[in-house]
């Protein structure tokens, strides 16, 4: 009868004990490249706060003629809040080639409000910034972008699944590609995670993200 009693206590305990909260998603780390040659980083680093999932992001871009001489420079910072599918907090600062740039929004009511370099403005509350890490982007037709806060209006088609070097190793991804205000091609592997970029720089250089391995 005691040790009845002993595992009916240790159940009823069991049960009432709060569910353990998910882990954070593994960080990302992208090289970026231009041409082929490296020009910098772009890292993506998640942690859990209650309810929340916090995203820290860092993009560190220069392009130098002949190695000697920085012709461009883009220093980006950004910290994003999500609860689940939702943007519920963000706010950046960046250095666009020597133009300071900055975003701060959050969720208000059912609206997404943003105040920037741009402008302030509300958006729907199912807004979604150009971080790419989040697939949920893939179903929105704007984006808010996390550098000047402007609404970039896209289209997305999905280009089927195929095989690349991602992480140090050969995957299965899906590629979509977004066309209109924001051109670009995207990969994500089967649990959603970011695994590739490319795009077209201002001056029709080839810019591409490869993923490094964990």
């Amino acid at each position: 009868m005691m040790l009845r009693l002993g595992s009916l206590l240790f159940l009823l305990l069991a049960l009432a004990a709060p569910a353990k909260a998910a882990d954070a998603p593994a960080p990302l780390r992208f090289e970026i490249t231009r041409n082929g040659s490296a020009i910098g980083r772009h890292e993506v680093v998640f942690r859990r706060d209650g309810d929340l999932l916090r995203v820290s992001i860092a993009i560190d871009i220069k392009v130098s003629l002949a190695g000697l001489i920085t012709v461009f420079r883009y220093e980006h910072r950004n910290e994003e809040a999500w609860r689940g599918d939702r943007l519920v907090a963000l706010e950046s600062k960046s250095n666009n080639d020597g133009d300071a740039e900055f975003v701060r929004g959050k969720a208000d009511g059912d609206d997404f409000a943003v105040d920037a370099v741009s402008g302030a403005k509300r958006l729907p509350g199912s807004a979604v910034s150009t971080t790419y890490w989040n697939p949920v982007l893939l179903r929105q037709s704007a984006l808010l972008n996390s550098g000047d806060g402007t609404l970039m209006k896209i289209a997305v088609t999905s280009r089927g699944e195929e095989s690349i070097e991602a992480g140090g190793g050969a995957i299965r991804a899906a590629r979509y590609e977004l066309a209109g205000d924001l051109n670009a091609e995207l990969w994500y592997d089967a649990g959603g995670r970011w695994v590739k970029a490319r795009f077209k720089g201002k001056d029709g250089s080839d810019i591409a993200y490869r993923l490094l391995a964990p």
